[in-house]
């Protein structure tokens, strides 16, 4: 199911003129810009030292052997059921998934890198979408921070867990040893607790003290490696009939679980009625079949197979040297 259709981000033509002086009787605005004077002009805040990311993506779309180009339309992007933006670090696809993010509006836990123009940015883009489709509900993005982020707190949760179960333990343990008391003061609640804890637990040994602590208290979520913990949290994340952006899923992941989120993601495509928008450099992710992948270091910018990658092709040779020492384990 395909959410969205298609995205445009500006022109170097637009780009051009928010770069230059403001002043638009030499300088006019493109006509299809909208409503220009509503924007955070850089000349406007010279102070900032980043108009990102209108530089981000600045001549990309230009052919290596020409010098300039008039740009009529706008780069567009379009999409199937799963899109991969490609590229080393600083190529973009971050930044583009963040846009299209902000664009649709889809839901987000985790903060981003903007800019005072990012919005400016971001309102000149276009995007086509399916005409029911309602991506404040059905739309997510999911970034390697919120997956770590997860990972740390089902860790503190669990310290904190097995502390509280042991020393309640230790004081179980106290109670057996100690005498059942012949004073009790009926309204010092305390004291009462107490006595009741030592008469309980002197009734049944040992097997009632570990039975009252995991009666009385949360166990331990179940120790996974973070590989396992950040795969599911990914197919917690992911529900029907939703448009799903992800941020380099790979960061979190080894390469058995890799495997495995890609095959969750087809069976999610086929299955679910969802549609995928994954910036990506594993081969796991880019190898799956029928995704369309944009080659975001490639000048201009392209639509690329993904064993023509140039890091798919690094991998390639370096399997190739060495694949006589595969084919003896084998």
């Amino acid at each position: 199911m395909q959410y969205l259709k298609t995205f445009q981000i500006p022109s170097d033509g637009w780009v051009n003129w928010y770069f230059t002086p403001w002043n638009t009787d030499i300088y006019p605005p493109p006509l299809d810009m909208p409503d220009p004077d509503n924007f955070i002009h850089p000349n406007k805040a010279s102070f900032h030292n980043t108009w990102y990311p209108w530089n981000v993506f600045e001549n990309r779309f230009v052919p290596s052997d020409k010098k300039y180009i008039v740009d009529i339309l706008c780069p567009k992007f379009t999409f199937s059921d799963i899109t991969i933006f490609y590229g080393g670090n600083g190529s973009g696809k971050s930044t583009l998934l963040n846009v299209i993010a902000q664009k649709l509006q889809v839901n987000r836990q985790s903060l981003f890198n903007t800019s005072p123009f990012f919005d400016d940015y971001v309102s000149v883009c276009e995007c086509e979408t399916d005409w029911h489709f309602n991506a404040a509900q059905r739309g997510r993005i999911i970034v390697s921070d919120e997956v770590f982020q997860k990972i740390l707190e089902t860790r503190e949760a669990n310290d904190v867990t097995r502390k509280a179960r042991e020393d309640m333990f230790e004081y179980l343990m106290a109670c057996d040893h100690a005498e059942i008391p012949r004073h009790l003061d009926p309204n010092n609640p305390e004291e009462m607790k107490r006595y009741r804890d030592i008469a309980y637990i002197k009734s049944g040994g040992r097997n009632t003290v570990s039975r009252y602590v995991n009666q009385r208290l949360a166990k331990t979520a179940q120790e996974q490696s973070n590989g396992e913990n950040a795969f599911h949290y990914f197919v917690e994340q992911i529900t029907d009939d939703s448009l799903v952006l992800l941020d380099e899923p790979e960061n979190s992941l080894s390469a058995m679980w890799q495997m495995e989120l890609a095959r969750f993601i087809q069976g999610a495509v086929r299955e679910f009625n969802c549609q995928f928008i994954i910036a990506s450099h594993s081969p796991f992710f880019l190898s799956m079949i029928g995704a369309l992948i944009y080659d975001l270091d490639a000048m201009p910018i392209r639509t690329a197979q993904w064993y023509e990658l140039e890091s798919m092709q690094a991998y390639y040779q370096l399997f190739k040297s060495n694949e006589q020492d595969f084919l003896t384990k084998g």
